[in-house]
């Protein structure tokens, strides 16, 4: 899923976003629920429109990224929002068989290499 890369717009990917947006509208505690609900419900919305498999981001994963919001200023230590919103300077990581540095771009719905971005 292309959309698990950093976007070009801010920087954060799609389980990131879900996870920002929970912290920010309920406490902590629900903030994986919240996000998680979120995903399932945009899933599914896509599984009828492109008949794709479902994902799902478990809590080993919720909270690998919580860490990385966490360490990208992003998150407080009590896992609220700290008003930051973009997050291009973050280390890179490989994913998926992408290397680090490239990034999603929402309007083209298309990978973008390091060099095009």
């Amino acid at each position: 899923m292309l959309e698990q890369l950093p976007w070009t717009t801010d920087g954060l990917n799609r389980s990131e976003r879900a996870l920002l947006r929970a912290a920010a509208d309920h406490d902590s505690r629900y903030a994986l629920y919240v996000a998680s609900q979120e995903q399932e419900q945009e899933q599914e919305q896509e599984q009828e429109q492109e008949q794709e498999e479902r994902l799902f981001l478990g809590d080993t994963w919720a909270f690998a990224y919580l860490d990385r919001l966490r360490e990208g200023g992003l998150l407080d230590d009590h896992d609220r929002p700290t008003g930051k919103t973009t997050w291009h300077e973050r280390p890179g990581y490989p994913y998926g068989g992408f290397e680090p540095g490239w990034r999603y771009d929402a309007v083209t719905r298309r990978a973008c290499s390091p060099e095009s971005h």
